[in-house]
């Protein structure tokens, strides 16, 4: 069960990861640059897809610290 625990970690994190940057590439910018006017939360904090990252995030937490329940710390994430 520990297994599941670190391969859910590295999924969740993932996935979180490539999400919340996509949707950040998405803000509208400028000719500039420069991100558009609006505040970042106009744009994307309440999207579906945000919303998903950072639950998933969160998800990616809980299952680290069961991991980390199963396995020494060194073992979970060896250097």
């Amino acid at each position: 069960m520990g297994y599941l625990f670190i391969a859910l970690t590295v999924l969740l994190t993932g996935y979180a990861q490539v999400i919340l940057k996509y949707e950040i590439n998405s803000v509208p910018k400028h000719a500039d640059g420069i991100a558009d006017d609006r505040l970042p939360g106009e744009v994307t904090l309440l999207r579906p897809l945000v919303l998903s990252g950072f639950l998933s995030g969160l998800l990616a937490s809980f299952t680290w610290m069961a991991a980390l329940s199963k396995f020494e710390l060194s073992y979970a994430y060896p250097s």
